[in-house]
């Protein structure tokens, strides 16, 4: 593990014969990962990454290394909500993640909403390097947090970058600032009348127009007291962004668009994680 680190995740996967199996794995300090596990018929290994600690603290850095080589598929998610605690004197969080996806690859990475709680701080990058053919489903989003008194969004801040280049060039540079004790959170241009949001991105060759245009209608047939956009980067691929007062308004929206994919681009059924 390097110097300095909280928790260090390292998960390599291969494709072999038509199965899909771990080539390296690593896991050190405060971070672990489950055993494989199949939650459908389509013998994609599933693995739940875990913190000992419970939630993150002022001056905890952790970081993820994930790589995919050619062909191979894996399901990555998080066991629960990341919780941030209080970061006395706004000394951040920090999780850093990279991701590599080689040629047909398919990676579809599900992190539940982050929790920030009172006066936490929190940073969290994401950088993916993938080529042209490889598939990429990624999820997360964050809550308004939770503080003694019941009043929303007392965090201190929260930083989300998530960066995706294809093939070395940009093609998503997403970076999401949140600062409630200078911003009003539910102003317009913010969260709005809306206190929390959930995010999709996926990239993959086969997207197409009116694959986008199904799933607006989709999410309006859901009939969810939610506000979304659902925009297209410079290649192939849509990114969706849910506003929401529920947690579970925005999932369901996320996962209607997830069940979308699965079905029309990997042949393949639902995902459910049973989490609950």
């Amino acid at each position: 593990m390097k110097e300095g680190l909280t928790g260090y995740l390292e998960l390599g996967m291969q494709s072999k014969k038509g199965s899909y199996s771990a080539k390296t794995l690593l896991q050190k300090g405060a971070s672990r990962i489950s055993p494989a596990m199949y939650l459908d018929t389509s013998d994609i290994p599933c693995y739940f990454m875990l913190s000992l600690g419970g939630g993150f603290v002022a001056g905890d850095v952790y970081e993820n290394k994930f790589t995919l080589e050619k062909d191979a598929k894996v399901i990555l998610t998080t066991q629960s909500p990341n919780k941030i605690f209080k970061s006395p004197n706004q000394i951040p969080a920090i999780q850093k993640t990279f991701i590599h996806l080689e040629e047909g690859s398919q990676l579809e990475y599900i992190s539940d909403s982050l929790i920030a709680y009172e006066d936490a701080y929190y940073v969290q990058d994401t950088r993916i390097d993938m080529t042209e053919n490889a598939s990429l489903v990624y999820i997360d989003g964050i809550t308004s947090g939770w503080a003694p008194t019941g009043e929303k969004f007392k965090y201190e801040e929260v930083k989300l970058k998530t960066h995706i280049y294809m093939d070395g060039q940009p093609v998503v540079l997403d970076y999401l600032k949140l600062t409630p004790k200078s911003s009003t959170m539910q102003a317009l241009g913010m969260l709005e009348e809306y206190t929390q949001f959930g995010t999709m991105m996926v990239i993959d060759s086969r997207i197409t127009d009116s694959m986008i245009k199904e799933m607006r209608m989709y999410i309006e047939q859901l009939g969810k007291p939610v506000r979304y956009g659902l925009s297209t980067p410079q290649c192939n691929g849509f990114v969706l962004r849910v506003l929401g007062n529920l947690t579970q308004d925005i999932e369901k929206v996320i996962e209607r668009c997830h069940d979308y994919i699965r079905e029309q681009l990997y042949d393949i059924e639902p995902l459910r994680l049973r989490k609950y």
